[in-house]
C-alpha cells in the first residue's frame, strides 16, 4: 500500500470513528437559531416560547426576507435555520433551502410553517439533505425543544456520514473491488 493510499485510509477509519463518537455527544444546551419569517409576529412568540426553555438557552435572530436570510445563512452564525415556508414574495421557504444547498451550505434547516400540505413536507423530505418540519400550531417548548436539539444532532451525524462518504468513494480508487 503506498503512502498517499494509507493516508486516505486513515483518514476514513478517524471520519468513521467520529460519527460513532458523535451519536454519544450530549444534545447542546446553547443553540442561534435564525427564523426567517415575513411576519415579525411569529419571530416574536418564537422567540417568547423559546425563551421559556428550562434546558436550553436560546439566541433568536430574524430575517424577514428572502435575500436577508440568504446573506444571513452564508455567515454560518447560527446552529439551526428555522424557515417559514411562505416568505411574502415570490420565493418560498424551500426555495431559499434549495439554493443554500446549490451553494454547498447544508444546514441544518427547520421548515415552519403555518401550513400544513403533505405536498410541501414530502418535498422537504425528498431535498438532498436533513430537513424537517414543525407546523406553527406546535409551538410549544415541549415540542420546540426536542425538535431543535435533535434536528442538530442528526445534522451533526448526516454531515459527517457525508464526509465519511466522500472519502470512501476517494479510497475506492485504489481498490476497485471495494464497495
Amino acid at each position: 500500500m503506498d503512502a498517499q493510499t494509507s493516508m486516505e485510509l486513515t483518514k476514513i477509519l478517524n471520519l468513521g470513528a467520529d460519527i460513532i463518537k458523535e451519536m454519544d455527544v450530549p444534545l447542546p444546551t446553547y443553540i442561534r437559531v435564525l427564523c426567517v419569517d415575513d411576519d415579525v409576529f411569529d419571530f416574536e412568540l418564537l422567540s417568547g416560547v423559546l425563551s421559556r426553555s428550562k434546558k436550553i438557552t436560546y439566541r433568536t435572530e430574524a430575517a424577514n426576507t428572502y435575500s436577508d436570510a440568504l446573506a444571513m445563512i452564508r455567515e454560518n452564525r447560527h446552529d439551526i435555520y428555522l424557515v417559514d415556508f411562505k416568505l411574502g414574495g415570490p420565493k418560498t421557504g424551500l426555495e431559499l433551502i434549495k439554493e443554500c444547498i446549490a451553494a454547498g451550505f447544508y444546514g441544518p434547516f427547520l421548515i415552519w410553517s403555518g401550513m400544513v400540505h403533505e405536498a410541501v413536507y414530502e418535498e422537504a423530505l425528498n431535498t438532498s439533505t436533513i430537513i424537517n418540519y414543525i407546523s406553527k400550531d406546535e409551538t410549544n417548548i415541549i415540542v420546540l425543544d426536542n425538535v431543535l436539539r435533535y434536528s442538530i444532532k442528526n445534522w451533526r451525524i448526516y454531515n459527517r456520514v457525508r464526509k465519511f462518504q466522500a472519502c470512501f468513494n476517494s479510497l475506492k480508487q485504489h481498490f476497485p473491488t471495494v464497495g
